[in-house]
């Protein structure tokens, strides 16, 4: 099929793709709007979720994705990248249809389903019940803030005596032994210290946990990859238009929002690549560059990139088999060291996995590796589904005094949305051991009152 480019290969593309894009953009925005007339939400749950998931990485970037401007980021891996566009395209969009078909699902069946029985009950009723009492006390709450700062604190004063302080987690992940454990264990501590004190802010509204808020949010700079550490401020935005403002903001603001996200995180990552106030060869700015060529929303080049030296041997659950098992340190595990999904897609890349995390294939690069159009179907239909029971429980509890319930409804979810990526799955386990360690503590410290 033939390519189109314009404006000097800056976008790239094939007339049948770009035509089924057309066609699924309107209907977002149809679907947008026929939404927000009918249940009174201009922001509703599930229309965000595709936006950040779907839109953007996708129906978005699909013209710039596999231009040669991609040259900036990947190097001469950009025609191989382009001989495999098509495939990672047509698999991508396999999988968002299934999406679609996942929320239909719900809404004709609701909780009586498998999905429901085996992937959301049993995280609701462990880690959302040990997560509900952590919650509400204070100090359990003040002693996890001190928690998070004192590993911090270790790990940037590490990081910037090897000269890394902008970017300590390529440092710890080319590093191995104590530093890495350390920064893992933090990294997840982070996400848990966001969700409880984002819990504690909207259901008590108390002064002090939004100021360990703002101080938590200057951490979450140094931790993590950009979008982990903008996902606590996006969290927060996106949790007072639901919960207080029942979805209803006006398009200026929002595009007001999405503009002050879409700057820090270009900023975040520019910090970390020591690039800020630096123009590209082509005289485009740093920032436009990173938002189309660069390795913020990749997610459909990467795929392409991993799929261009993928031999076609489907690896048969080995990366979930994996994840399984992500409480051994890799260093321990000779199975984990070579089957972690990190680990196969920076080798897929190019790089040496030690000293690269991997490449990001998206939300269905990994079910594709492993169990082929059935894996990506599977995992579209899981995505959908709970989705649309999150859009649910959000729109319900935004109207009640119990808002704890809309982040006991995210948790979970947190079994399915690391099945689509599974390079956070340790995060599952280090959630669930700190809340048990939480409400130990919690039981202790009750024993002296």
């Amino acid at each position: 099929m033939e390519i189109q480019e314009y404006w000097g290969g800056a976008v790239r593309f094939q007339a049948i793709p770009f035509f089924i894009n057309a066609i699924l953009i309107v209907h977002f925005f149809s679907s947008w709007y026929v939404s927000s007339k009918k249940t009174g939400w201009a922001l509703d749950p599930w229309h965000v979720g595709l936006l950040l998931c779907y839109f953007l990485p996708f129906l978005l970037m699909y013209p710039f994705a596999s231009s040669s401007e991609n040259f900036v980021s990947v190097g001469t891996h950009i025609t191989a990248i382009q001989r495999f566009f098509s495939e990672a395209y047509y698999v991508s969009l396999t999988g968002y249809i299934a999406i679609f078909a996942g929320g239909i699902i719900f809404k004709l069946y609701h909780y009586k389903t498998v999905i429901n029985t085996i992937f959301i009950a049993p995280i609701k009723y462990t880690l959302g019940t040990l997560f509900e009492k952590v919650v509400i006390n204070n100090t359990v709450v003040w002693f996890l803030f001190f928690l998070y700062f004192l590993l911090l604190s270790i790990l940037l004063g590490m990081a910037y005596r090897a000269g890394s302080l902008n970017d300590p987690r390529r440092y710890f992940y080319m590093n191995e032994g104590m530093g890495r454990a350390i920064y893992n264990f933090t990294a997840s501590l982070s996400g848990i210290v966001s969700l409880t004190l984002t819990a504690r802010i909207f259901q008590f509204n108390k002064l002090g946990d939004k100021i360990f808020f703002a101080f938590f949010l200057l951490g979450t700079v140094f931790i993590g990859s950009r979008s982990s550490a903008l996902a606590p401020l996006l969290s927060l935005i996106i949790n007072v238009i639901y919960l207080n403002w029942k979805g209803r903001i006006k398009f200026k603001k929002l595009a007001l929002y999405a503009f002050v996200m879409l700057t820090a995180l270009n900023l975040v990552g520019l910090f970390r690549a020591g690039k800020i106030g630096v123009s590209n060869s082509s005289n485009k700015s740093a920032a436009t560059t990173e938002i189309f060529y660069g390795n913020t929303f990749s997610d459909l080049r990467d795929f392409a990139w991993v799929l261009s030296a993928w031999d076609r041997e489907p690896f048969y659950g080995k990366t979930y088999a994996t994840a399984l098992i992500s409480f051994i340190p890799s260093t321990y595990s000779s199975f984990r060291t070579e089957w972690g999904i990190g680990k196969v897609t920076a080798k897929l890349g190019g790089f040496n996995p030690k000293e690269h995390p991997g490449l990001r294939p998206g939300l269905f690069g990994e079910s594709y590796l492993n169990f082929g159009i059935f894996g990506v179907l599977l995992m579209g239909i899981l995505i959908g589904y709970t989705s649309k029971y999150a859009d649910h429980k959000i729109k319900y509890y935004a109207y009640t005094d119990n808002k704890i319930e809309v982040f006991k409804a995210g948790l979970s979810l947190s079994l399915v949305g690391n099945l689509s990526i599974t390079a956070g799955f340790f995060g599952i386990y280090a959630t669930l051991g700190i809340f048990l360690f939480l409400y130990f503590f919690l039981l202790f410290i009750k024993g002296f009152e």
